[in-house]
């Protein structure tokens, strides 16, 4: 809330801000579930999807992308009374685990733990709610996010299981095919941020926000 009114923040926004700043125009931000996001891209609603995307070679087929800015660990979030329970990605054979709808996260379940049972929820929070209840067994998400809802919520946890991750599942920007001038603006921005540390500084400070509003 700012001066009683819902903002939009995050580093994806910061990032965004930066961009349209070297571009010297204004942002206007789209707020949407994340399965909609690319298909607004391809559909001209918007010139660039910021969102936590990853460019997978599937992507890849359809939209062109800047440099990665982030690429984060992903782990397993489960619930301390079943520490002892699901020691290992096999220990979550039949069982439930989340995944945001559309994400990467749900490749990693589908690839990295084949026998449970993917469930798809379009908002994380509500994975959250549905992991305290016990109506799923797990929870992939990148490690930022994760830690940020543990400290939150003491009574979950990250398991003790090794997730893999790869180059595909760093955060990029995707951009309209062709797009070759606004994508080595991006890419140099992005450069900036990374070299000075104030991509850092934005991971930081929306981690901690993250954390207030959970409070």
């Amino acid at each position: 809330m700012i001066d009683g009114k819902d903002q939009i923040v995050g580093v994806d926004i910061d990032l965004a801000n930066e961009i349209a700043k070297e571009l010297g125009v204004k942002v206007e931000v789209m707020d949407m579930e994340f399965n909609a996001v690319l298909a607004a891209l391809q559909q001209g609603k918007v010139n660039l999807a910021i969102s936590g995307i990853s460019a997978t070679e599937e992507r890849q087929q359809t939209f062109d992308f800047s440099d990665n800015y982030f690429a984060p660990p992903q782990k397993m979030v489960i619930n301390k009374e079943n520490a002892n329970e699901l020691t290992s990605l096999k220990n979550f054979a039949k069982k439930k685990v989340g995944a945001q709808k559309g994400s990467v996260q749900e490749d990693v379940v589908k690839e990295q733990v084949p026998d449970a049972q993917l469930v798809s929820v379009a908002k994380v929070p509500n994975l959250i709610i549905e992991l305290k209840q016990g109506s799923i067994d797990g929870l992939v998400l990148e490690e930022t996010v994760a830690n940020s809802y543990i400290e939150n919520n003491p009574e979950l946890m990250l398991a003790d299981v090794d997730l893999v991750s790869s180059d595909e599942e760093a955060y990029a920007i995707a951009l309209p095919k062709g797009e070759e001038d606004l994508q080595k603006k991006v890419n140099q921005v992005i450069k900036e941020l990374q070299s000075s540390g104030k991509m850092d500084e934005f991971i930081k400070k929306n981690t901690e926000l993250a954390k207030k509003a959970e409070e």
